[in-house]
């Protein structure tokens, strides 16, 4: 998930952080459909492939929103406390996402994704280009 970080990051500076998360969103939906699709080992296996890059992008898009908008002396803390929920959400959602794809498979799974990722993607949509905070 983070292989293309560099660049991902690298287009995010010169694209915007609005942009980073909406191109996220739209890559991770697109890969969760894809891979509910259930067509084959390939398809499903280029569906988690978007779904990692679309998280990559979300995650470092967020990132950046969050030290772009707090202080200095603010950002360690506000940086750790949403990677501990990052961290918390994660565990959670792998062994909610294991327990409907052992019992239901892809399909199920991969829609409930696409629906939880557009309700961000909704969100991110309303979302301003944060103001830098300089030093």
């Amino acid at each position: 998930m983070f292989a293309f970080a560099p660049l991902i990051g690298r287009w995010m500076d010169r694209a915007g952080r609005r942009a980073a998360l909406l191109a996220g969103c739209v890559t991770s939906i697109a890969g969760a459909l894809l891979a509910a699709t259930e067509a084959n080992a390939v398809v499903i296996g280029v569906g988690l492939v978007a779904i990692g890059l679309g998280w990559s992008a979300t995650f470092l898009g967020a990132t950046a929103v969050i030290s772009d908008i707090t202080a200095p002396n603010e950002r360690a803390g506000a940086r750790g406390f949403t990677d501990l929920l990052i961290s918390l959400t994660s565990a959670a959602a792998g062994l909610a996402g294991g327990i409907v794809l052992g019992s239901a498979g892809y399909r199920p799974l991969g829609v409930g994704l696409a629906v939880l990722v557009a309700g961000a993607l909704i969100l991110v949509a309303r979302l301003r280009e944060p103001v830098r905070i300089r030093v």
